[in-house]
């Protein structure tokens, strides 16, 4: 009785955190974001706790405080410079005297307005300038500027709570370095914990290694990008390697939007520098750099951490990159890898006997 009892409430407890994961999946981000920062800020409140003079010594929730606004101070400096970056930009184009684009573009652009009228990309009647007037007219009507600002209000609305609820939760968890791992036991049973505990050992320590060599890669692309953009006496070559090393993150796909980042950088600057005529020399070296860099990337260092930090192949990584793309997006290829980590930890050690799952795990 007592066996069909428990086997009851398993199954209540499961009906009831897929309830909470369905309803609820914004908390769990908070969580999760939460616990990333708790881990980042551990080293530094680790070294603050209990540091003082003479007999003060600092307590807790004072380490915990400052390694908070530590943090925060870091974000706000990266969000500032990117705020500055886009401002430089905006100053870059401003620069740019478009009458004498429009004359030296003017043969190109005649070829394209041929080819959108031969195909009927455009009605006859209609040449390409009418049409990009058009299209700007639509994009910045009354309506349109009226949706975004309306949802650029609710982005502003929930990036603002999730911001004070994110900061609440990373200063609990680094006070209490056991106050994550006591959440997530909530909804695990007792027969279970010892299990639980082992997934959550061996996920922070897969992931660990996972992104501390992706913020390796990041770096190492940052620095091979910047170095071929100043030997190539590429203007803003600090900024665009700077971009394109940060879009590695995104597994795949962030190396196309980092390289098409920089192209438009470089091609904005040179044409506000009035290079109208081989405008297009040093986007291509832009990205003749960029191509030269990620081959170094895909067959050197992404094999190195992918498949050694999760020990995982690569073209399992890349199928599972594929799969999870297709579902959500760029975000689900960023939390692709870590997810298909923690769902072979959890294999491993509640589904072990399977022969599929035994072969998924193997290296594990």
């Amino acid at each position: 009785m007592a066996t069909h009892t428990r086997r009851w409430m398993l199954i209540v407890t499961l009906i009831l955190v897929a309830i909470i994961v369905y309803y609820f999946s914004f908390v769990l981000w908070y969580i999760a974001i939460a616990g990333v920062f708790a881990i980042l800020g551990r080293p530094l409140e680790k070294r603050l706790r209990g540091a003082g003079w003479k007999k003060f010594r600092l307590p807790a929730w004072a380490s915990s405080l400052i390694t908070l606004v530590v943090l925060l101070l870091f974000i706000v400096l990266l969000l500032y410079g990117f705020v500055v970056i886009v401002y430089q930009q905006v100053l870059v184009i401003s620069k740019i005297d478009f009458n004498t684009l429009a004359l030296n573009l003017a043969p190109l652009l005649e070829n394209i307005e041929n080819f959108m009228h031969q195909y009927q990309l455009i009605p006859a009647d209609e040449n390409l300038e009418e049409a990009i007037i058009q299209r700007l007219g639509e994009l910045l009507g009354f309506n349109s500027i009226y949706k975004f600002l309306g949802g650029l209000t609710g982005i502003v609305s929930s990036f603002s709570v999730g911001a004070f609820a994110v900061g609440f939760l990373t200063f609990f968890f680094l006070r209490d370095d056991k106050l994550l791992t006591k959440l997530l036991l909530l909804f695990v049973p007792y027969e279970y914990e010892t299990r639980a505990l082992n997934v959550m050992t061996a996920s922070r320590n897969l992931l660990g290694r996972y992104v501390g060599g992706l913020f390796l890669e990041v770096f190492i692309m940052m620095v091979l990008l910047t170095v071929g953009m100043l030997i190539a006496r590429i203007p803003n070559a600090v900024l665009v390697g700077f971009i394109g090393g940060f879009f590695n993150l995104i597994p795949y796909l962030g190396p196309f939007i980092g390289g098409a980042l920089g192209v438009l950088l470089t091609l904005f600057w040179v044409l506000a520098e009035g290079s109208y005529v081989n405008f297009w020399v040093q986007p291509l070296i832009v990205v003749i750099i960029f191509v030269a860099a990620n081959m170094v990337d895909n067959y050197v260092l992404q094999p190195q951490i992918y498949s050694k930090s999760v020990k995982a192949h690569p073209i399992e990584i890349f199928l599972i990159m594929l799969m999870a793309g297709s579902i959500g997006g760029i975000v689900g290829m960023i939390l692709a890898v870590p997810a298909y980590t923690l769902l072979r930890i959890v294999g491993k050690e509640f589904l072990s006997g399977f022969d599929l799952m035994d072969k998924l795990t193997r290296n594990l």
